[in-house]
C-alpha cells in the first residue's frame, strides 16, 4: 500500500470538521484520536470490502471463533504497524504539531474481557491473520466492559468500565446482521 501523506492529512482535517465542528487547533486529544483512527480505517476499508466481495463471489470455507472474551489490545498502533505506516503517520502528525503519543494514549482498552481466555482468543485471531486463513471472531460486546478496579481506603472496589464513553472508531455497525 502506498501511503499518501497529504490525503491522510486532508481526511484527518475533514473528519474533525464533520464529526466535531473543529479544526486542528481546537481539537482535544480524544477528537484527534477519533479522527486519526477514522482516517486509518479509511485506508483499511478497501481491503475489507474486497475480501468480503471475493468471499461472496466464490464462497470460501472460513473459521468462526466464538468466545465470551477478546483481549485484542489497542487497535490504532496495531493497525498502523500492520499497514506498515506507523512512522509515516507519526511524521504527518508531527508536521501538524500533534503528539502521536497523546493520541495513542487516548484509546481505551476494549472492555471485552479480562483474563487468559480473552488473550487466547486474540492470539488465535492474530494467528489466523498471520497464516492468511479466512476467519472471524464473534463475541459479546460488553457495554461497560468487565469492571474497573480501584483501591479505596485499602480495599479493592469494582466499578463499571465505561470503555464506550465515546464511540469506538473501529466498530462498523451492521444492524442488518445483528443476531
Amino acid at each position: 500500500m502506498k501511503f499518501d501523506a497529504e490525503k491522510f492529512r486532508e481526511n484527518l482535517s475533514a473528519r474533525l470538521r464533520r464529526q466535531y465542528g473543529k479544526d486542528i487547533s481546537q481539537a482535544n486529544s480524544h477528537d484527534l484520536f477519533d479522527a486519526v483512527s477514522a482516517s486509518v480505517q479509511e485506508l483499511i476499508m478497501p481491503a475489507w470490502m474486497a475480501t468480503r466481495n471475493q468471499y461472496e463471489k466464490k464462497p470460501t470455507k472460513q473459521l468462526f471463533y466464538l468466545s465470551a472474551e477478546f483481549l485484542m489490545g489497542r487497535a490504532l498502533s496495531n493497525n498502523l504497524i500492520n499497514l506498515g505506516i506507523k512512522d509515516e503517520v507519526k511524521k504527518v502528525l508531527a508536521d501538524m504539531n500533534i503528539n502521536y503519543n497523546l493520541v495513542e494514549d487516548e484509546e481505551p482498552d476494549a472492555g471485552l474481557g479480562n483474563g487468559g481466555l480473552g488473550r487466547l482468543a486474540a492470539c488465535f485471531l492474530d494467528s489466523l491473520a498471520t497464516l492468511d486463513y479466512p476467519g472471524h471472531g464473534y463475541g459479546i460486546r460488553y457495554q461497560y466492559g468487565m469492571f474497573e478496579q480501584r483501591i479505596e481506603n485499602g480495599y479493592q472496589v469494582e466499578y463499571p468500565d465505561n470503555w464506550l464513553k465515546h464511540r469506538d472508531p473501529w466498530e462498523i455497525k451492521r444492524s442488518d446482521l445483528a443476531v
